[in-house]
């Protein structure tokens, strides 16, 4: 059964160095994840262009897609994570630890 995953969305900054503004932000994108299979499904509108990372704990990239609606499969046990960029705002989710 697919889990909720708790997604925090920020504005990036214009400066040259995109600071993230850590002011709260509502898309319509969701994060699940199924445990017993080690799938993240990651959902939201067609009309979203956004590109989504999936890092374990060092930071390893274990999948990219260069859009929002998209599927990974998890290789390595431990926290993951998955990182969501659009224009001028990014967002974040914590995969918690699994035994795969």
């Amino acid at each position: 059964m697919a889990e909720g995953v708790l997604t925090r969305f920020h504005r990036i900054g214009n400066g040259s160095n995109r600071e993230v503004d850590r002011a709260s932000m509502h898309l319509p994108i969701t994060v699940d994840y199924d445990p017993a299979s080690g799938i993240i499904k990651v959902t939201g509108e067609e009309s979203i262009e956004a590109e989504v990372y999936v890092c374990d704990s060092a930071g390893q990239v274990e999948g990219y897609s260069p859009t929002l609606n998209s599927s990974f499969s998890i290789s390595s046990p431990g926290i993951h994570y998955v990182y969501i960029y659009g224009d001028g705002w990014c967002g974040e989710a914590e995969i918690p630890g699994n035994t795969i």
